[in-house]
Order: C-alpha cells, then sequence, then structure tokens
C-alpha cells in the first residue's frame, strides 16, 4: 500500500493490509519502497505534507510507462510473421494457421486500439480513480509467497524501480507481477481501450476470457502450456517467447500427471535460454513489440520473458 512497516513473527504490514507467511517481510518491503517513490513524485512538484495527492498534476505525465530495452534477443528461428502494411485476413487465418494449429505473429495487430496510445503513459495508472484501484500482485509463480494487494499507482512505482535497476530483480515475477488478471472487469474504464481481435472470434465454444499481464522488467512465465487458443496481444513494452509444438512434449519434461501444475516443464527457466541440450526440441520464437499480436494455438508449449515494463492482454478462448 502507501504506507510500510515492520513485519513480526513472519508477518508484514503495508497501507494497512497484513500479510503472512515466509515472503510476508519481502512483500511488505516492496509496498514500501513503491509508496517511497510515489511520494517522492509528490515532494518534486512541491506537495506540501498533507496534501492529497489528487489535487497536483504529477510529473508522470511526462514519463512513459516503457522504455526501449538497449539490446534486443537475436531471433534464430523466428516465427512466421505478417507485416503490419499487409495485415492478415481472416480468410488466410483460418486456411494457414488456425486450421495447421500453427503460431504466427502480427505486426501491428493491435496498434489501432485505444490502449495502445493511453496505457503508454505512467500517468494514466497513476492519476486519479485508476491509480487508487487495488490489484492482486503475484509474488512468486509458484505461489510460494502468495499475492499482495496494492494500489496500481504504487505497482507502477516498482515497476519504475526495476526499470531503473542495473539488472532485473530477482525471482520470476521480478518482485511482483499482474499475472493474468480480469483486470477489465475489475476497472470497467478500461474496456473501451480494448478491441478484440476478429481471429479470437473464431472458436466453437461461443466464450473468450481476457486476461491482462502487467509486469516490470524481468518478469518469467516457465514453460507450460495451455488447453484453449490464445491470440496475445503486446500493448505495452517489449516480450519474448519461445514456443515448442505439442508434438515436443516428451522431449520437455513435463510434470507427472497428478502434479498440481501438471501442465508446466520441469526445466529450470534459465536453462530453456542456456541449456544447448534442450535445442534438439523444435521451436519457434517470437519478438513482440508494442502493437503487436500473437495466435498461440491450444497445446503449444510456451515460455515468456518480459524484456521492459509490459502490459499484455491475452484472450483465451475454445
Amino acid at each position: 500500500g502507501s504506507g510500510g512497516g515492520a513485519g513480526t513473527d513472519g508477518g508484514g504490514v503495508a497501507g494497512g493490509i497484513a500479510f503472512q507467511g515466509p515472503g510476508a517481510d519481502a512483500s511488505a518491503g516492496v509496498c514500501a519502497a513503491a509508496a517511497d517513490v510515489a511520494r517522492s513524485a509528490d515532494d518534486e512538484d512541491g506537495l506540501e505534507e498533507g496534501q492529497p495527492h489528487l489535487s497536483k498534476r504529477p510529473r508522470s505525465d511526462l514519463r512513459a510507462l516503457a522504455a526501449a530495452p538497449q539490446s534486443l534477443p537475436q531471433l534464430r528461428r523466428p516465427a512466421r510473421e505478417v507485416p503490419a502494411e499487409r495485415g492478415l485476413s481472416l480468410e488466410e487465418f483460418l486456411l494457414r494457421d488456425f486450421g495447421a494449429g500453427s503460431p504466427v505473429v502480427v505486426r501491428g495487430g493491435c496498434r489501432a486500439w485505444p490502449a495502445a496510445r493511453r496505457w503508454g503513459s505512467e500517468a494514466f495508472w497513476t492519476d486519479g480513480a485508476i491509480g487508487q484501484r487495488f490489484v492482486p500482485v503475484e509474488m512468486d509463480y509458484w505461489l510460494e509467497h502468495g499475492f499482495q494487494l496494492m494500489p496500481i499507482r504504487d505497482f507502477v512505482a516498482h515497476c519504475s524501480i526495476a526499470a531503473a535497476r542495473p539488472s532485473p530483480l530477482t525471482g520470476l515475477s521480478a518482485g511482483g507481477y499482474i499475472a493474468q488478471h480480469a483486470l477489465l472487469d475489475v476497472i470497467p474504464e478500461l474496456q473501451a481501450d480494448v478491441l478484440t481481435p476478429d481471429i479470437a472470434l473464431c472458436g466453437g465454444g461461443g466464450s473468450i476470457l481476457r486476461q491482462v499481464f502487467f509486469g516490470p522488467r524481468g518478469t518469467v512465465t516457465p514453460l507450460h502450456f495451455d488447453p484453449y487458443e490464445n491470440v496475445f496481444c503486446q500493448v505495452v513494452g517489449f516480450k519474448y517467447l519461445r514456443l515448442y509444438p505439442p508434438s515436443e512434449a516428451p522431449r520437455l519434461y513435463p510434470r507427472e500427471s497428478g502434479d498440481v501444475l501438471s501442465n508446466n516443464s520441469a526445466i529450470e527457466p534459465a536453462d530453456i535460454l542456456e541449456g544447448e541440450a534442450f535445442l534438439e526440441a523444435d521451436f519457434v520464437e517470437a519478438l513482440l513489440e508494442p502493437g503487436d499480436m500473437l495466435y498461440l494455438p491450444r497445446g503449444w508449449w510456451h515460455f515468456v520473458k518480459s524484456l521492459s515494463t509490459s502490459i499484455s492482454v491475452a484472450f483465451h478462448f475454445d
């Protein structure tokens, strides 16, 4: 939250919310550090103590939420790509990609969204009512440290801290990640900024689930597969993805069927990029930039890493 306190007996307090468990002190520390950044921004803008935050115009209106990484990975096996100037027709998608169950990157596929113009500003997330909304922040992918509630304004400050560091924060969630969250339902005013892609309407199940992924540089989603189709839209920032077809599952060390995370690989995330032994498995890669869209077919294994502060919207359908 906006304040911080010392944790005792394995618990921590931040912004009036208590956290329990082995990661509670760290969770409270993230909240406190984020709140310090927010307070320092208030001080820079000349706010006197006790003056409400919403009564001033913050410096965040001059800052972009995400900066382009200084270097980007070179793709050895790029996925099929459709350039922005050509676009992808629904007929081509159905015949060439959806029917074959093969991934495709559509450059500029969501560039026309209002979100692509609005969400890249820090002020959009820190000013007004949106900045005061509380969201559940995943502290660890394996959920050993659970979730932490914090205002979006403080979460954005956490992302700024991570972006300023010489290297990403440790842990798969990089100190805190809004992962696979129904943010568009929690904050209805965001819904008009997002347009459902035509290619996400191709499922026979008749339902679409929209999930938002919002996190700092360095977040990692370990190698896993999902039992649904996915149109993954990169709104802010940059992400790297490595994709393996379902036929490669025996080479990807899937977890036991009784495991609660049986759709995950037992391979350590670092080994996905650095372990040459795994190159014998067939894969393709994608580097998503702001405004890009990826069709990720059902059952494809995928590893995801944020190269900057990042916001993605995924459309899951049957």
